[in-house]
């Protein structure tokens, strides 16, 4: 063998073999070159680069972009394999598309193999913020709320929340052209919702934990609520006059009311300390009440929102008996004539017991039971006098469990005789051609009476018109008269003895 031929041998013993092309592995042995699945920001990049053969055996390194990252391989001589294990931690989003290179050499002269893998990355979101934060919204109108996000990949899922209830079906999502997503929420406040968090919550659905959140807290303003309570010490039942009573007045309302105001049958009360109405912040006191006293109840309270008006309370006061009507009743009579006296009173319990004296010159006798009737709050007694003894006065008096009535109902029987004049004749309506006159009926003599009314014509006094009327109080409606002439109106009135 000449010089040339083993140095020839040699030559050919030596020559370099370049090594297979690399592949790249994940942590789960799956060729990362052919998956198409994202990582999630933040999470660890694990990945294996197996290049198989080469003489010399190659080394085997990474490279993120331009720029070295990991140069430690291992050998595997019984494998013929070069191994480099390769982990980037904490992997940022501005990784995005970056390159992943694995690349394997082991001579000058040939360019080093290389396998690449993007960074197909998932991305959290950076922002969220509810852009429409009113300083005050008002119960039960309606607001568009908007809440926009950015920087999370894929697009983040947008949720709202009222306190820890999520708010459903009520909002829609938009992704505008810069890749932000917006969502818009129709609220419709409550009074309930005051002083609750709404929160806009922006989540990457893929990445856990990744949400974000605005809060926005609700400042709800709404018209006064008002609630009245009789006083919690009393016996709504069991109020008698004389007893001093008291109301509180619950308000609730967003801004604080301004304005307080209490109410008797619809009419407002004012403080009025001689009258024993005492207003006091969110009370009302009533000293010694009486039956005018009972009644419906309530309070007012306004704010900027509105007014608000309370439940009604009803007081009932319980009371002696008193004479429905004070006036005194005159009643004519003739003799053996019977004439019916009715005593109405009013009482609180309305169970009344009644009682009825008879007095003339002085002597008081008391009217047997057996003589009237009696219901409720109204007795009945057929009075029929017999002597001019008999003239005189009637008084009608009741009791129930509160106490005796303390001024009695009056009734004068007198002889029947001629009857009063007329009263406050009025003309009410004038034309050309008629006349309406009203009067007011006096004491009718004991005996029904028709009402008269004369025209006469001036100067001559001649009768035009004779009118009568039998019902009271008397009323005239006078036609046909001259334009131009002077009439005078004379009333006149007359009994009617029954037969």
């Amino acid at each position: 063998m000449t010089a040339i031929q083993l140095i020839n041998k040699q030559n050919v013993g030596g020559v370099d073999v370049p090594p297979e092309k690399p592949v790249i592995y994940d942590a789960k042995s799956r060729d990362r070159t052919k998956l198409i699945e994202a990582y999630n920001e933040g999470s660890d990049v694990s990945l294996v680069c197996e290049v198989t053969g080469g003489r010399p055996r190659p080394k085997v390194v990474w490279y993120l972009e331009n720029e070295l990252k990991d140069e430690s391989y291992e050998q595997r001589y019984g494998e013929q394999l070069t191994v480099n294990h390769f982990v980037l931690r904490n992997v940022k989003r501005e990784y995005l598309n970056h390159r992943l290179l694995c690349q394997a050499s082991n001579n000058n002269l040939e360019p080093p193999s290389s396998k690449v893998v993007v960074l197909d990355l998932n991305l959290k979101p950076l922002t969220v913020q509810i852009l429409t934060k009113e300083r005050t919204v008002s119960a039960d109108k309606k607001y568009e709320v908007e809440c926009r996000t950015s920087g999370s990949r894929p697009e983040a899922v947008i949720t709202w929340w009222k306190g820890n209830k999520q708010i459903k079906r009520i909002a829609k999502s938009y992704t505008e052209q810069n890749g932000d997503g917006l969502s818009i929420l129709s609220l419709i406040p409550v009074i309930d919702d005051d002083g609750k968090y709404l929160t806009c919550r922006a989540e990457n659905p893929v990445i856990q934990e990744s949400a974000l959140e605005d809060k926005w807290r609700l400042n709800v303003h709404y018209m006064p609520l008002v609630t009245l309570k009789i006083g919690a010490n009393l016996n709504p039942d069991d109020i008698k006059e004389g007893d001093d009573v008291y109301f509180e007045c619950s308000v609730k309302s967003n801004p604080k009311a301004y304005k307080l105001a209490w109410f008797h049958n619809g009419k407002e009360l004012h403080h009025n300390i001689s009258a024993g109405i005492i207003l006091s912040d969110v009370s009302l006191v009533l000293q010694s009440v009486s039956k005018d006293t009972a009644g419906d109840y309530t309070c007012l309270a306004a704010n900027i929102e509105g007014k608000g008006v309370s439940n009604p309370v009803t007081l009932k006061v319980m009371y002696v008996p008193t004479c429905r009507d004070d006036r005194e009743e005159l009643h004519g009579a003739l003799k053996h004539e019977t004439v019916a006296l009715k005593c109405e009173v009013d009482a609180n319990p309305p169970l009344v017991t009644f009682q009825w004296t008879f007095n003339n010159s002085g002597d008081l006798n008391e009217v047997p039971v057996t003589r009237y009737t009696s219901s409720s709050t109204v007795s009945t007694l057929n009075y029929t006098p017999v002597s001019d003894m008999d003239y005189g006065t009637l008084a009608c008096w009741g009791y129930n469990s509160v106490g005796h009535q303390k001024v009695p109902c009056i009734f004068q029987v007198v002889a029947a005789g001629h009857p009063f004049p007329l009263i406050n004749c009025t003309i009410l309506n004038q034309t050309a051609d008629s006349l309406h006159v009203e009067c007011l009926e006096n004491f009718d003599g004991g005996l029904p009476q028709t009402f008269l009314v004369e025209l006469l014509e001036l100067p001559s006094l001649q009768l035009k018109r004779n009118i009568s009327v039998n019902r009271a109080p008397p009323v005239f409606d006078i036609y046909g008269l001259e334009p131009g002439t002077t009439y005078q109106v004379l009333e006149k009135r007359k009994i009617v003895v029954p037969m």
